[in-house]
């Protein structure tokens, strides 16, 4: 059950974060072609895609969530900073995909946020133990 909740998360954080944040950005509409871009935009292949990224990022943090041997609030910023800053630089230098500035700063925005979030989260929903509320670190236990 916790997977299937990590998923959801992640689908919610990136398709909120992508409507909330990036796609108030007109450049970066007109990049994406409003929406009309099947390479981009074809939710049958998205979505299963965007599960499937959500697992990888969970198995990247394990070892993190293993080691750590601060309180769940330090072990949550270790994780939510380990996916937000270096799966992002890529956002912080011109490039051939993102030529405009600003769609780069929109989707470094985006990005960063939400995976900062999905770290937290990932951390708490693996740490969570119904019969001891009271956690002062993760027990992450590969399942």
């Amino acid at each position: 059950w916790r997977m299937a909740t990590i998923a959801v998360v992640y689908l919610l954080l990136y398709f909120g974060f992508g409507m909330m944040v990036a796609w108030q950005n007109p450049a970066l509409r007109t990049l994406y072609g409003e929406g009309a871009n099947q390479q981009v935009f074809n939710y049958a292949t998205l979505i299963p895609f965007q599960i499937l990224r959500s697992g990888l990022w969970v198995l990247f943090l394990l070892p993190i969530l293993r080691m750590d041997r601060g309180g769940l609030w330090q072990t949550a910023l270790i994780a939510g900073l380990w996916l937000a800053l270096p799966m992002n630089m890529f956002h912080a230098v011109p490039n051939p995909f993102m030529p405009d500035p600003s769609v780069r700063l929109s989707h470094f925005i985006e990005t960063t946020t939400s995976n900062f979030l999905f770290g937290v989260a990932i951390t708490w929903l693996l740490a969570w133990r119904p019969v001891q509320a009271g956690l002062s670190r993760p027990v992450v236990r590969a399942h």
